[in-house]
């Protein structure tokens, strides 16, 4: 089987992909280009739509959901706009001790940035990790 080698841009996110798809015996590769490309913009709109939950669960500390894709920020916040930078601290913390590496900014953000080649049952476990770390640190 022959190798194509491309980079190319999701069309709902500004992810970058390189991508390395065996070429069937017609040469087509769209077909397999199509679907990381679905897989992606599939999976980013779950990871949103997922932390958005999230952010409505805990309104009093969670401000804002900001990102695109597979890259995320958590804003912690109270309701008098005062960075939880501390709270970020623990679910950094927890998080880690359950497996989830997650990034705390040193101030108000939690980055989350799963890998291109995670599955949606994955993503799941990992945004279940994330609420129970918040939980355990509220």
């Amino acid at each position: 089987m022959d190798c194509f080698k491309s980079t190319f841009k999701t069309s709902e996110s500004e992810i970058y992909i390189t991508a390395e798809i065996g070429i069937n015996h017609n040469g087509d590769v769209s077909i397999a280009k199509k679907l990381i490309e679905d897989g992606l913009i599939k999976l980013g709109a779950l990871f949103h739509k997922k932390l958005n939950e999230l952010k409505s669960k805990y309104p009093e500390h969670i401000q804002h959901v900001f990102g695109n894709g597979l890259l995320a920020a958590l804003i912690f916040r109270d309701k008098n706009n005062n960075n939880l930078s501390e709270l970020c601290d623990k679910v950094s913390e927890k998080a880690f001790q359950k497996g989830l590496l997650v990034v705390h900014t040193g101030r108000e953000s939690i980055k989350l940035a799963p890998p291109l080649t995670i599955n949606e049952e994955a993503l799941n476990e990992g945004i279940e990790v994330l609420e129970e770390s918040i939980k355990e640190s509220i």
